[in-house]
């Protein structure tokens, strides 16, 4: 009877292993998930403030040889 307490005690502590392990997976696959999409926000940001500022000095550029 031993051996099978042993054995019972053997699965659940694999199964606590891998519910440990499966929760740092989902941790770890939502931060990268999360800096992903920071990453795109900011990227997507920078890329509209150049836009803006090119457009910007297109502007004074026309009015300067507009005058």
């Amino acid at each position: 009877m031993g051996s099978v307490g042993t054995y019972e005690a053997g699965i659940s502590y694999i199964t606590a292993i891998a519910a440990e392990i499966v929760v740092v997976v989902v941790v770890v696959v939502v931060v990268v998930v999360v800096v992903v999409v920071v990453v795109i926000v900011v990227v997507v940001v920078v890329v509209i403030a150049v836009i803006v500022v090119i457009v910007e000095l297109a502007v004074i550029v026309v009015v300067v040889v507009v005058k």
